[in-house]
């Protein structure tokens, strides 16, 4: 199971995010004030969804796989 390899990993991390709850944009403000201190807008953050089979996005400075992520918009 994939949670269970990235274990290590998550053990090792200063900071663990559970978005279950949280919309795009609450994301982006808790790591906005994480990173900056501040609420302020002078960090710019896109959360984009790709297919990995059509290549990442040219624009990406960063890019996270989360594929072991429930999809709660997707019903099997």
């Amino acid at each position: 199971k994939e949670s269970d390899l990235l274990e290590p990993l998550r053990s090792r991390a200063d900071l663990i995010v559970d978005t279950s709850e949280m919309s795009v944009h609450e994301l982006a403000e808790m790591l906005r004030t994480r990173l900056l201190g501040k609420r302020e807008r002078e960090l710019t953050m896109v959360f984009e969804s790709f297919g990995f089979k059509h290549g990442i996005p040219i624009d990406a400075d960063y890019v996270f796989d989360v594929r072991f992520l429930p999809n709660p918009h997707w019903d099997p």
